[in-house]
């Protein structure tokens, strides 16, 4: 059930992502909600890492609310990504991995 979830959650942030691309960002807006609210439920109990294809999907629906206007809302959760990428990018640092994560963290710093 938990790899269905982890599927469910990269097929929606893509959709999304190619939503809002085309500038379809009522339907975006929709599938970054199913992704916060699926990826929710996964972890309702869990203290493990949050998965990069989550963090994109909030980014993404950060990116919505910004260009909708909604900058105070969009600000916070861009804070929220940047602060999930640095737990993520000390996690990966002692691992000795984390490239893909310090340019997560470089595309959202650009964001506030």
């Amino acid at each position: 059930d938990e790899s269905k979830n982890d599927e469910r959650i990269k097929v929606l942030g893509t959709m999304a992502e190619l939503d809002r691309a085309q500038g379809k960002y009522d339907e975006a807006k929709e599938r970054y909600l199913e992704v916060l609210k699926t990826a929710k439920k996964m972890n309702a109990n869990s203290e493990e890492e949050v998965d990069v294809s989550i963090i994109n999907s909030i980014a993404g629906y950060a990116e919505i609310l910004r260009k909708a206007g909604d900058l105070w809302q969009a600000e916070a959760l861009h804070r929220k990504v940047r602060n999930m990428l640095m737990a993520s990018k000390f996690a990966n640092e002692t691992e000795g991995t984390g490239t893909e994560t310090v340019l997560l963290l470089a595309i959202s710093h650009t964001q506030l």
